[in-house]
């Protein structure tokens, strides 16, 4: 089955404060993450005195990125209990 996605122009767009207090991260965590990743939308440049660098973020890229850096869980992974916790120390 074909899917039909919004073009990146048409879909919403987060800034980097917005996904900062989504995932609760500061800014510059953010702006590091963001900066050289394909699809990110960017003016501006990182310059040695002055920082002037607007990023924006098409919500389909937004998805890659928190897929990318998601830990997945394995499936033969078991949570330990914690009365065994308890009996290691």
């Amino acid at each position: 089955m074909v899917e039909n996605k919004p073009s990146p122009s048409t879909e919403r767009h987060y800034t980097p404060i917005e996904i900062a207090k989504i995932m609760g991260l500061s800014r510059t965590t953010v702006y590091t993450l963001l900066e050289n990743e394909p699809g990110v939308f960017k003016l501006g440049n990182r310059g040695l005195n002055r920082t002037r660098l607007t990023l924006r973020v098409p919500e389909s890229v937004w998805e890659r990125i928190h897929e990318k850096y998601t830990v997945k869980a394995e499936d033969s992974y078991q949570k330990p209990h914690l009365r065994a916790l308890r009996n290691d120390r």
